[in-house]
């Protein structure tokens, strides 16, 4: 007993359905319902007649998605020449999260008063006044605080930075820095 188009046809929404629910783009969902259709009906002598059509339909499309999967799996990704030829299509952020985990780390180095005064000022965009009224310190202190604890987070990204502080301590106060930076924090 031959299959008729129309007995197909009947379980294209299906088919459509299950396709989705593999792939989950439709571009994709309709070129697996495509490949199904084509082998079913190019392989239509091993049907056996009198068991579920939508079930043999299932089955052969759910080969096809896991042979795709494989294949894909093998090859690896495949990307067209013109979404690369000016490069990748967004900067990479390696350098940017190690930046962010090395500053954590430099950060979680001064002590809390700073870290707090830091973060307060710097990350929370507080002002110098709202600082002073949260901590219940005077303004001129949370300056002072800040000041130190830039230049320590300064020294501690940059060794090179110490030198440059020390130079410019010894000018202001008019001879050389008796104290390291790090000596204030």
């Amino acid at each position: 007993m031959a299959i008729e188009t129309q007995e197909l046809v009947q379980y294209l929404p299906h088919l459509r359905r299950f396709a989705w629910s593999l792939t989950h783009r439709a571009a994709e969902a309709d070129d697996l319902v495509q490949d199904c259709l084509e082998r079913a009906v190019g392989r239509i002598e091993q049907f056996q007649p009198g068991t579920n059509l939508r079930a043999w339909l299932f089955k052969i499309m759910h080969s096809i998605f896991v042979n795709g999967c494989r294949r894909r799996a093998r090859r690896g990704t495949e990307v067209e020449y013109l979404e690369w030829r000016d490069g990748p299509p967004c900067a990479p952020v390696q350098e940017r999260r190690l930046e962010i985990r090395d500053f954590r780390r430099v950060l979680m180095k001064l002590p809390r008063d700073s870290q707090v005064i830091l973060m307060l000022v710097g990350a929370q965009g507080a002002s110098y006044q709202e600082a002073a009224q949260i901590l219940k310190l005077p303004i001129g202190t949370i300056r002072s605080r800040l000041s130190r604890a830039r230049e320590t987070l300064r020294k501690l990204l940059d060794p090179s930075v110490e030198t440059a502080v020390a130079d410019r301590t010894a000018k202001k106060v008019g001879r050389r820095a008796s104290m390291p930076v790090a000596a204030y924090a």
